[in-house]
């Protein structure tokens, strides 16, 4: 990767991009996830690259300075990344997936988020993904819109209730056998705690962009959002 080769994002890059915000377990990635598969586009996993990045942050030790020549070594390190079927990073061949989901890592990786250098060196990251794709690209995060790509092709914001994701969140740690001793109060908790860290941080916080097509998931099940997510995409591009 080239440092500050996208200090100015390009139409060519642009035209290429869907973006997907919201709050955490808002459904957004199995979403993102379910429309690239359907439309063949090339997803790019923001929350799974910051995942990472801290994960591997904290394997080097809480002394671990975050500077730019550093934070680039992490992602230059043996990582192969894939779009498809789904996005996934893989370490010495090794899937990441399995470590980066735990939920315990997700408060860190809020607190690291704020740090301005790692969070240009994941824009920086997507940004030339994007750069170096073909293919149309969807990406979700909480920032794709309104900071990585402001003038993105297509831009959704999805969100539920906090009482809505906890639930949803309790119900898929569940399933991967990660819930450990989590009760569904105590997802609820660091969900409500996620959602101030995210909307108050001073870097790149998180809101719905102006232009972006606003879906609440409350009372939507799953097919309902990803028809009418596919719908609206279609009708543009």
């Amino acid at each position: 990767m080239q440092e500050n080769m996208f200090s100015k994002t390009n139409k060519k890059v642009i035209s290429k991009v869907i973006s997907i915000d919201g709050p955490s377990a808002s459904g957004k990635s199995s979403i993102t996830k379910s429309v690239a598969q359907t439309l063949n586009l090339n997803h790019i996993d923001s929350g799974a690259l910051y995942r990472y990045l801290t994960f591997k942050v904290l394997e080097k030790g809480e002394h671990f300075h975050l500077g730019a020549n550093l934070l680039l070594d992490i992602w230059k390190d043996n990582l192969k990344i894939e779009f498809r079927p789904s996005f996934s990073l893989f370490y010495h061949g090794v899937d990441q997936g399995q470590f980066i989901r735990e939920h315990s890592l997700s408060a860190k990786t809020s607190q690291l988020s704020q740090n301005p250098a790692v969070r240009d060196s994941v824009n920086q990251v997507m940004r030339e993904l994007v750069q170096n794709s073909s293919e149309f690209c969807i990406l979700e995060g909480r920032d794709i819109g309104t900071v990585v790509f402001p003038d993105a092709a297509i831009k959704f914001y999805i969100t539920a209730s906090p009482e809505v994701r906890a639930k949803r969140r309790y119900t898929e740690l569940k399933n991967l056998n990660k819930l450990g001793d989590l009760s569904e109060a105590q997802i609820l908790e660091d969900v409500v705690a996620r959602d101030k860290a995210d909307a108050t941080r001073p870097i790149a916080p998180l809101t719905c962009p102006k232009d972006a097509i606003m879906v609440d998931t409350s009372d939507l099940n799953f097919d309902q959002v990803l028809k009418m997510v596919i719908e609206k995409i279609k009708a543009k591009i």
